[in-house]
């Protein structure tokens, strides 16, 4: 039965109790669907999807600095990279049309000679692999502009993306 809440019938096998709950919408979001990335962030830790409900709690309770939880959501037209900041509520950072689903979603930065990062001196770029091409956006102005200049090979059918430093290679 649904209509103002939810009533439940539990049985312990020997006998049977009914129970009653109200459900009540505390927020939502809206047209962030499909989802097809998600990571949740406590005080600078990354926490994978596994354990989203675990990290959920986590940021309930303790209510840290700064939590977020970051989506790569939409489809076509509706594509968005999502960020839900400290409570519920939608944050779209940039958008852009995509023709088909993402398979796979990257950042990368360039440092710009020193060994500090500063964010004004340094490119940035969002890479969004599909099925059938590979999307190279660079951050310009708070925007996300087409990398069109920038020695990015996307002629082929496939972009290999390596990160070199600190003599690691990956």
């Amino acid at each position: 039965h649904v209509a103002d809440g939810f009533d439940f019938i539990l049985s312990n096998g020997l006998s049977e109790q009914s129970a009653a709950f109200t459900v009540k919408m505390r927020d939502s979001l809206f047209s962030i669907s499909p989802i097809t990335k998600i990571q949740v962030g406590i005080n600078n830790q990354v926490v994978s999807f596994d354990s989203i409900i675990i990290s959920w709690i986590h940021l309930r309770s303790q209510t840290p600095e700064r939590s977020e939880i970051v989506a790569c959501s939409g489809y076509e037209r509706t594509g968005a990279l999502t960020v839900i900041d400290d409570s519920v509520h939608l944050n779209v950072l940039a958008s852009f049309d995509l023709k088909g689903a993402a398979t796979g979603i990257w950042s990368a930065f360039v440092p710009a000679g020193s060994s500090t990062f500063d964010p004004a001196s340094s490119p940035m770029y969002l890479i969004v692999s599909m099925e059938s091409r590979t999307i190279v956006r660079r951050s310009e102005n708070n925007e996300l502009k087409a990398a069109d200049n920038d020695s990015f090979a996307l002629d082929g059918e496939f972009l290999n993306t390596v990160r070199l430093g600190l003599s690691n290679f990956s």
